[in-house]
């Protein structure tokens, strides 16, 4: 299966083989075009699931009217109010179908678009996809405007095109926006098309709930050519009799060979025409690709499973200090090199992929570099081309080198332990002292208290939700008003807080307390935080209040 967003070189290469084969074997025209739309209809996917990306996969084909079946020159007849005055006129005939709804899947219940007589610049100009295809093609279409080249993708290209559409939500190129696009969710549609021998043009377009990127779209320049060689055994290799005459639509250079000239020759030169168009086509891809993967700094792997090869790049080797030639291309060559410890859980991964079971590959493990160092790579791949049965037959992937990463993980995680084993020890100093911290929020009234601040206030630990009003309630009523007093001279006289009082916990105890702090301004002097602690005296207060009462009886004696 293959999916737009990720569709690729060897998707496109096995597409298009796909694509040419299946005009073999066809009893006809209609045929190949039904083979050709279920194909690619069964073909492209929805990442992650067996849903089909496109809602409809159509193929059009433009007919003269002469040649039309009875049935279908009374559907064109009745589209434009009687029987043409030109039988020659080209008519846009559905050859194949297949979509979401059952009945898109059966030509004989897709009424309007069965056949579109061409006879009227109206009629043209409510297609404007197929008449941007028609124009670049050399045909000579009577309509009001000139169409636009902005959906083509190669403007050049005379004898075969693609066009590409990324939103189809409220683009004018796309018809029916409240009764097909926004209810199926079409995102993007593409196209393309050709010339055939009888100098017709055939069209193929894909309304996909996917978006098809502009860098997929340019690949499916070669499937153009395929549907082509598909479909042209099955055509009438006889051009019309007015075909260089012709008043309406036609204009189009034929791709039937001259005459005289071999057939098969002729079949040969459009195999390689065929092949140039890959092979360009192929090369940009490749080139892309390789300056994507220079820039990055990404090593790759291509895996022919059955056998066991693998070509690595060089970065692939450098990254772990070795030349390229120093490596096996062979998978143990990979193999040899995992940490043990990693080993087991990365082969049952590389195994459920292989079996179907993820959509991709994906590990963290380590390498051991030339040095014997062991080095973190990111492995990432996908089987790209499975057999008929279903068994995986080559992969390939990406290293990435994250021993920065990892390093900088595990010093974070030190580091984390650290003030871990600081807060712990702080927390253990405080208990024992009976000091506790806290941070104020001016600007919130939010508090932020250690575990120590909250028993000596009498509660557990996150008992209950810290603030300032907490803290002014729990302050004994005989001293509110200095402690305010002194918090006011802190933030607004920059007087030192520092002060003796009393506190009452839930339980109705009395306690005493020392509060100190330390006001936090903002660049303009505004006071903005506060931080301090709070250090229950009681157990000393009572020493000194037995110390005197001591004192007092021994001088009451003496």
């Amino acid at each position: 299966m293959y999916h737009f967003p990720s569709f690729h070189l060897g998707d496109m290469t096995a597409c298009s083989a796909a694509l040419r084969r299946l005009g073999v074997g066809a009893t006809g025209l209609q045929d190949v075009a039904g083979r050709i739309v279920a194909h690619l209809y069964r073909s492209f996917t929805i990442l992650g699931t067996d849903q089909p990306a496109c809602v409809l996969v159509r193929l059009f084909k433009t007919i003269r009217y002469d040649r039309l079946a009875p049935e279908l020159q009374r559907l064109a007849a009745q589209r434009i109010g009687g029987a043409p005055a030109d039988s020659s006129i080209a008519c846009l005939t559905l050859l194949g179908s297949a979509g979401v709804i059952p009945g898109w899947n059966d030509l004989a219940q897709s009424g309007r678009f069965r056949v579109i007589p061409l006879s009227s610049p109206e009629e043209v100009d409510r297609l404007p996809m197929f008449s941007q295809l028609f124009h670049q093609m050399g045909w000579s279409l009577p309509s009001r405007t000139q169409p636009s080249a902005d959906l083509l993708v190669d403007r050049q290209e005379h004898a075969f095109n693609v066009f590409h559409i990324l939103q189809a939500a409220g683009s004018p190129y796309v018809p029916a926006q409240e009764e097909f696009v926004g209810p199926f969710s079409v995102r993007s549609v593409l196209g393309f098309g050709a010339v055939l021998p009888d100098n017709e043009l055939f069209t193929v377009i894909l309304f996909s709930r996917d978006t098809i990127p502009e860098s997929v779209a340019q690949l499916f320049k070669p499937l153009a050519l395929s549907v082509q060689v598909a479909l042209a055994p099955h055509v009438d290799g006889t051009a019309a009799p007015d075909n260089h005459a012709g008043p309406s639509v036609r204009g189009a250079q034929p791709i039937s060979s001259p005459c005289g000239a071999d057939p098969k020759q002729a079949r040969i030169d459009e195999l390689e025409r065929l092949l140039r168009v890959y092979e360009e086509t192929a090369r940009t891809q490749a080139e892309q690709i390789d300056m994507i993967v220079k820039g990055s700094g990404v090593g790759t792997w291509d895996w022919h499973i059955p056998s066991g090869r693998v070509v690595f790049n060089e970065r692939w080797a450098t990254m772990l200090g070795y030349e390229l030639a120093e490596i096996e291309p062979h998978v143990r060559a990979w193999e040899r090199l995992v940490h043990p410890d990693d080993k087991p859980a990365i082969m049952q991964a590389v195994a459920a992929h292989l079996r179907g079971e993820t959509p991709m590959y994906c590990s963290e493990h380590r390498l051991r570099h030339k040095s014997g160092a062991w080095h973190w790579v990111y492995d990432s791949g996908q089987v790209l081309v499975r057999d008929a049965g279903g068994a995986p037959i080559r992969a390939a992937g990406i290293h990435l080198d994250i021993t920065g990463r990892k390093q900088l993980e595990q010093a974070q995680a030190r580091a984390q332990q650290e003030i871990r084993d600081q807060q712990q020890a702080l927390d253990h100093a405080q208990a024992l002292a009976h000091l506790g911290s806290w941070e104020w929020d001016i600007v919130t009234g939010a508090e932020r208290w250690s575990d120590e601040q909250f028993r000596v206030f009498g509660y557990a630990p996150n008992q209950i939700t810290p603030t300032y009003d907490l803290f002014l309630r729990a302050l004994h009523p005989d001293d509110l008003l200095r402690v305010r007093e002194a918090v006011d001279a802190a933030l607004h006289r920059r007087v030192s807080y520092n002060i003796d009082c009393r506190i009452i916990r839930p339980s109705g105890e009395v306690r005493h307390v020392n509060c100190r702090g330390l006001v936090h301004r903002n660049v303009d002097g505004q006071p903005i935080r506060m931080t301090g602690t709070v250090l229950d005296m009681t157990d000393s207060k009572q020493a000194e209040s037995a110390l005197r009462a001591s004192e007092a009886q021994i001088r009451s004696i003496f």
